[in-house]
């Protein structure tokens, strides 16, 4: 959940890990966090494949909130 700073930072977790399995979200937001970062952004090409309890604890474990981005091929664009 966001805090209650008028000006969150973050960083995509792609910054620090190449999926988002336990190991590579811990040390995402391990590192997120040491940067000083509020929330971490995490890439959904795959959102069913996303652990949702495990996102979430690591989250709380590490005081952030999370952010999403999906990047649309030509194909997939929406306008």
């Amino acid at each position: 959940m966001p805090n209650n700073k008028p000006l969150s930072f973050g960083g995509h977790a792609l910054v620090w890990a190449g999926d988002w399995s336990e190991a590579s979200a811990r040390g995402a937001a391990a590192s997120a966090k040491r940067a000083g970062y509020d929330y971490i952004e995490m890439l959904m090409i795959d959102p069913d494949s996303i652990d949702v309890a495990m996102t979430k604890d690591v989250l709380d474990e590490y005081g952030l909130f999370a952010t999403a981005s999906l990047g649309l091929s030509p194909a997939t664009d929406v306008t």
